[in-house]
């Protein structure tokens, strides 16, 4: 097991490892990245801001390798961290990290309660974004999806889209808010309620700006979410593919009841 230098001072030992594990995660090396997010010496030294922070990063790690009961009990963790350190932005967003993992678990419930006191702390303390954005809304609204609740999401995703761009430079809540109504628009096509006339050429854009986005943000770890988001419209039956589209993966043009790559 690797052990940061000795001459490191306490302070900058688990500062340096989680940047470590970050980096790696972030270039798609998961794996390695494993390591040092594992090894959280703020826990020790009781500084619980940081140890949100790691145990929040370990969790979302362990989620994206399929270790789901791992992440809910790291998610746990992290969301109690915060609220020791007492900083709402960490109180609101830890939760958002614990909801996630129990929503991969198919603890909904839990999961949506959690959704709503983040979104509750948000809206004491930030009144003029009454909802969840960045990655904790990007979250919340994967689970609202599963629900089925197609049109409050792509009114979430439009107004948080907005606040991301008036920032200017966050590629990565663009990238996470174009990939939403992604699949929110092509999730209307099986909607019986709706004739999704238009939904699938609008999903279809906003998932070719989505996986853009997440390559133009380096963020290697969450490309695979656009990337099977596309191929997965190409396999839905409902889907009719638009003249000259052809599957990211296998280069054919797509029938009505799919190229067969999913």
């Amino acid at each position: 097991m690797a052990h940061p230098a000795a001459g490191l001072t306490e302070e900058a030992k688990p500062f340096l490892l989680s940047v470590a594990g970050f980096g790696l995660r972030a270039l798609g090396r998961l794996r390695e990245a494993l390591e040092p997010m594992q090894a959280n010496y703020d826990v020790k030294h009781e500084r619980w801001l940081q140890a949100a922070q790691a145990t929040s990063n370990l969790s979302e790690l362990q989620l994206t390798l399929g270790d789901v009961a791992q992440a809910v009990e790291s998610g746990a963790r992290s969301s109690r961290y915060a609220d020791q350190s007492g900083d709402w932005a960490q109180r609101m967003s830890k939760r958002t990290t614990h909801a996630d993992a129990l929503h991969q678990a198919g603890d909904t419930a839990a999961a949506l309660a959690l959704f709503r006191e983040a979104e509750q702390l948000q809206q004491e303390h930030q009144p003029s974004y009454p909802r969840l954005y960045s990655l904790q809304g990007f979250r919340y609204c994967d689970l609202l999806l599963a629900q089925g609740s197609t049109a409050e999401v792509l009114e979430r995703a439009e107004q948080t889209l907005e606040w991301a761009k008036q920032q200017g430079t966050l590629l990565l809540d663009i990238a996470l808010n174009q990939l939403t109504l992604g699949r929110a628009h092509l999730q209307q096509l099986l909607l019986p309620s709706t004739s999704g006339i238009g939904a699938g050429g609008q999903g279809l854009h906003w998932l070719d700006q989505a996986v853009a986005g997440l390559r133009a943000s380096g963020r290697q770890d969450y490309l695979p979410l656009g990337l099977l988001a596309g191929l997965r419209c190409t396999a839905t039956p409902t889907t009719s593919p638009a003249p000259g589209r052809t599957c990211r993966k296998c280069s054919r043009s797509p029938t009505a009841v799919g190229c067969g790559c999913i």
